[in-house]
């Protein structure tokens, strides 16, 4: 058994996946397997990857998916490849420093927590550059609850992302953690914020040890025009209000997706349908009761994000208003 499974997701990455391998094989870390799981890609990639690791030092498994199920199902059957103490789910081409997996290995056991996770930079393909997402700590301290982390990241706090968390293994599958099937969209932030409910301590490497490249090939720029993910997300964040519910939460939390997280959610799905030119189904998401009593709630959102409440003012009260500020951007 190893110490750390590396599970990476690939669809169609075969001309950007050497850097990230060349990583994952670099690290100055020796006890750990690489478990790739190709989600039926139709460039090659399955094929580039068996190359690249074809002499490898580690271990490392390739499992091919008959279809094109998105990066929750693929993660998913890595999860239950993997034979490793801990997992670190790692996207195909995100890149990662030397340390890594050591840092957040190390981090974990001295802490006693079920994760651990570092800082994280998004920048563009050359690395230069970009923003650093960091929890910053009182000096002296490697550790944080995980209840005040779920707060803040239930806020809108980009600590934790799909590539810059390792997990225990036995922690996720005593708690029934698993990435929602179907979702393909915010699917790593349900999982994330499940894992925080019942974590309880989380550890912390600050330094931004992952870089999430941004780039035109990546699913999330796939999407950018298109509103059906933001109806993935609301579909998140309903998922998630019930399991916290069930779980009987702190309402503290549940009162976070009720004024912030799902009103977003609603607004950036009637906003993107203006800015891909389809005013029709703007009107149709604005025109829903249901849709439309979940986005009054934002107007609750005043002091925590109060741009989320000013919008959540416009798509109640002044929907027109709202259709004609998007226009603009489009």
């Amino acid at each position: 058994m190893a110490a750390i499974s590396v599970i990476i997701p690939l669809f169609n990455l075969k001309d950007r996946l050497k850097p990230t391998l060349q990583d994952v094989l670099l690290q100055d870390f020796d006890d750990f397997e690489i478990v790739l799981v190709d989600d039926a890609s139709t460039d090659g990639s399955a094929e580039a990857a068996e190359m690249l690791l074809l002499g490898a030092r580690v271990p490392w498994k390739l499992l091919r998916l008959p279809a094109n199920r998105g990066a929750s199902e693929a993660r998913n059957a890595g999860l239950d490849s993997a034979s490793g103490e801990a997992v670190l789910f790692f996207d195909g081409d995100d890149r990662m420093a030397r340390d890594t997996l050591g840092r957040l290995g190390r981090a974990m056991k001295a802490n006693r927590a079920p994760l651990a996770f570092c800082g994280f930079r998004v920048c563009g393909e050359n690395r230069e550059g970009g923003k650093i997402y960091a929890c910053p700590l009182p000096a002296g301290e490697t550790a944080i609850t995980s209840a005040r982390l779920l707060r803040a990241f239930l806020k809108g706090k980009r600590y934790l992302n799909a590539s810059n968390v390792l997990y225990d293994r036995l922690f996720l599958q005593s708690n029934h953690i698993r990435f929602p099937r179907g979702c393909r969209f915010a699917e790593d932030r349900e999982f994330i914020a499940k894992a925080l409910f019942h974590a309880g301590r989380a550890a912390v490497v600050p330094e931004a040890l992952v870089s999430y490249i941004q780039h035109e090939n990546q699913s999330t720029c796939r999407m950018a025009k298109d509103p059906s993910k933001y109806a993935h997300e609301v579909g998140v964040y309903l998922r998630l209000r019930k399991y916290l519910s069930g779980q009987r939460a702190e309402a503290g939390a549940t009162a976070l997706i009720d004024s912030l997280e799902l009103p977003g959610a609603v607004i950036r799905m009637a906003t993107s349908a203006v800015r891909s030119g389809r005013e029709d189904l703007f009107w149709r998401v604005v025109h829903s009761e249901r849709l439309r009593n979940f986005a009054r709630k934002g107007l609750k959102s005043w002091f925590v994000k109060p741009e989320v409440a000013f919008k959540a003012m416009l798509f109640a009260y002044a929907p027109g208003l709202l259709l004609r500020l998007y226009r603009r951007k489009r």
